[in-house]
């Protein structure tokens, strides 16, 4: 009964970081018989990972541990929600915020046009 307890609190936890930290994910430890001896790893998009591992990806811009209780990933940039009104639009470069002008996404924004008052939830 308390292992489904917590299994109930750690999904409600990991929801509300979710949604107010930005992109956090958790996966457990998984466990193996191999020639007769447990093995433990972790698991990610097929990859099987060494506990204290780190990996950094590109593609979705996310960085995971394994860690002795599993696999935790988060986003390596800020989940930013722009103002509609702003003359400038962000898009990534290797997982690095870089800011052009709407009506000209080749040119860079100039640092007085980029909005300061945003919404941004991640790390």
């Amino acid at each position: 009964m308390k292992g489904s307890i917590l299994v109930i609190v750690s999904f409600i936890l990991l929801h509300f970081f979710e949604y107010s930290t930005g992109a956090v994910f958790h996966d457990e430890l998984k466990k193996e018989i191999v020639y007769g001896k447990k093995v433990k790893f972790c698991e990610y998009k097929g990859l099987r990972l060494l506990r204290r591992s780190v990996i950094k990806n590109y593609d979705t811009c996310a960085k995971c541990r394994c860690k002795k209780d599993g696999l935790t990933c988060y986003t390596m940039f800020p989940l930013i929600m722009e103002p509609e009104d702003s003359m400038c639009t962000y898009f990534l470069v290797g997982c690095k915020v870089k800011w052009v002008l709407k009506s000209d996404n080749n040119a860079r924004c100039p640092d007085t046009l980029i909005p300061r008052d945003l919404s941004a939830n991640g790390k």
